[in-house]
């Protein structure tokens, strides 16, 4: 699995973590981080592609858009020259798909803290301190 991830291929999960009505086969196993998606021609240059943090430059013809090798789940936040913009889905692969106007584009692509993350965390701590709190008391007692 490390060395899938460092070669740069990434590492194939199992089918429960790719998201509905995505086909992880579909996807094309020599696929580029970003690649063209839609019309006219595009120069790409991948800045950083780390776990939580993707940064690249894409000089395009003409408005397109880029398929990123990346699933589009809804914890991405994608900023296309300092905006953020909603990604679309690629609807066999479910890559996501990230649309740019004539240019200069710089895409920045960040792994954010959702709602259900937090609160899961949220129910995580409070269990953590109610179970140490009831193994103190129950301590307490038999020293007693």
């Amino acid at each position: 699995m490390e060395a899938a991830i460092q070669s740069g291929d990434g590492y194939e999960g199992s089918d429960e973590y790719v998201p509905i009505n995505a086909d992880a086969y579909e996807i094309d196993p020599a696929m580029r981080k970003a690649t063209l998606d839609g019309p006219g021609r595009a120069q790409i240059h991948v800045l950083e592609w780390g776990a939580q943090n993707k940064k690249f430059t894409a000089r395009v013809s003409e408005p397109t858009t880029l398929a990123v090798r990346l699933f589009n789940y809804p914890a991405w936040r994608v900023e296309v020259n300092g905006r953020t913009i909603s990604a679309e889905t690629h609807e066999t692969t479910g890559v996501m798909v990230v649309t740019m106007g004539t240019g200069e584009n710089e895409v920045q692509i960040s792994f954010s803290r959702t709602s259900d993350r937090i609160t899961g965390e949220l129910i995580s701590g409070l269990a953590l301190l109610l179970v140490t709190a009831i193994m103190l008391r129950k301590r307490h007692t038999q020293v007693h």
